[in-house]
């Protein structure tokens, strides 16, 4: 019994000094490391896109603009007086290998307060793993130069509405404004 207490003793004692070599050896790795900086996944791969969109009469009723956030991107609005009344435009600078951008109209009908909701939607044409492993190649390449830095996939980079003063006016609500109300 006393042999078998010993060797269990022995066996625990070794445990821990492999422990500690090891966390030593990580932390002497991790000390020998450098900042890799912020890098961004598929950046090659963005692209500006304007879609158009012509809203519906709604009468005196206006319609809401939804507020896109997408990764911390705020949405621009921009004054464009050569664009008809009624016309809606959005440039959107996104990752064409991820997304196509669509512009959704929804109507609340007629006894809802406003005529409906306008909404830029990301359709997604590939699934996260491609931009997993896409991250998991950098992140390897990274560790071998002795390196480790922030990684992003990008989405999103900037998107800009763009309709005349009179439409703005007139015809849009943004839905932040109305929720203050």
């Amino acid at each position: 019994m006393r042999k078998i207490q010993t060797a269990a003793a022995v066996a625990i004692a070794a445990g821990f000094l492999l422990a500690g070599v090891g966390t030593g050896v990580c932390f002497a790795e991790l000390g020998s490391m450098e900042y890799a900086g912020h890098t961004k996944l598929y950046e090659e791969e963005m692209t500006t896109g304007t879609f158009s969109f012509e809203l519906p009469d709604t009468g005196d009723k206006k319609i809401l603009l939804d507020h896109f956030w997408w990764g911390g991107i705020e949405q621009e609005q921009e004054i464009d007086n050569a664009l008809p009344e009624g016309q809606v435009v959005y440039e959107v600078t996104y990752n064409q290998k991820l997304f196509e951008p669509k512009i959704s109209y929804q109507d609340f009908g007629s006894e809802a307060p406003f005529a409906g909701e306008l909404r830029l939607r990301l359709v997604r044409k590939e699934s996260d793993m491609e931009g997993v492993f896409a991250a998991k190649d950098r992140i390897l390449s990274d560790l071998r130069q002795g390196k480790m830095g922030s990684y992003e996939i990008s989405y999103v980079d900037r998107v800009v509405i763009k309709a005349s003063q009179e439409t703005f006016s007139k015809k849009l609500l943004e839905q932040r404004d109305w929720e203050l109300e």
